[in-house]
């Protein structure tokens, strides 16, 4: 009677624990940064929040969704549980914090987006690097944002021409348009969804490919620390199998 108890108990310790994480529950944090993920008539929207999505559920997990400002969304991933944010490009000061799934996608490599009007200003640079380092032009960059390892680098070396705001994504065309700064870079992809719903003329604007912007980045699901790597695998899994284009 003893081992049969034991057993019992044993066999109803496991089925309480895995029952108990078969019920934990994830907050998924994503930032308003269209056409990738953005919140529509108060819905969550945007292709790679349906793609996260579906692959949330493909995993079985229970999530909510919820929209947050990017250095929020980080601290979050950084300090609570459970927690989870979609779309984040890697960088060796994130992977201190979080951990990563494969690729969820991979953008289009970045443009320069500028105004016409202004379009004389940039005839003579085809690189990034050059139009930090010899010229007077401002590149706006979101703060807290990553633009990808190669471009953070080449930005770090010339501070003085970088403006740091404190926006979202979708305010970053309108401030180019006041002169907040002279240009933005931007993944095609993501042009004509700002340019539509900052209401926008797209004739007011013109974008130039640069030589040094590296093939495009890819966006990743990332996770806090607390979350066991076998959830991740199950993740990863149907990630790999949904075979998404980009």
């Amino acid at each position: 009677m003893k081992a049969k108890h034991v057993l019992f108990v044993v066999a109803l310790i496991a089925f309480l624990l895995s029952n108990a994480m078969g019920q934990a529950r994830f907050n998924v944090i994503y930032i308003e940064y269209p056409p990738y993920c953005f919140t529509k008539n108060g819905n969550p929207d945007g292709y790679l929040l349906t793609r996260a999505s579906s692959v949330l559920r493909c995993a079985k997990l229970d999530f909510r969704l919820v929209g947050c400002p990017s250095n929020r969304a980080l601290h979050e991933v950084k300090t609570a549980s459970n927690t989870i944010s979609i779309g984040w490009f890697k960088t060796q000061e994130r992977e201190q914090f979080a951990k990563y799934s494969i690729p969820l996608s991979q953008s289009r490599p970045q443009v320069a987006v500028f105004l016409k009007k202004n379009e004389d200003g940039f005839a003579g640079f085809n690189s990034l690097k050059d139009l930090l380092s010899n010229s007077n032009l401002k590149i706006g960059v979101i703060k807290g944002h990553s633009e990808g390892e190669i471009v953070d680098s080449i930005m770090s070396n010339s501070r003085d021409n970088v403006i740091l705001v404190s926006a979202e994504q979708v305010n970053l065309m309108s401030m180019l348009k006041a002169g907040r700064f002279d240009y933005i870079l931007l993944p095609p992809e993501e042009i004509q969804h700002l340019l539509r719903t900052s209401g926008m003329n797209p004739r007011d604007f013109e974008k130039k490919q640069l030589e040094d912007i590296p093939p495009g980045n890819k966006r990743y699901i990332i996770f806090s620390n607390d979350i066991e790597d076998e959830t991740i695998h199950v993740i990863n899994t149907c990630i790999a199998k949904s075979h998404f284009e980009r």
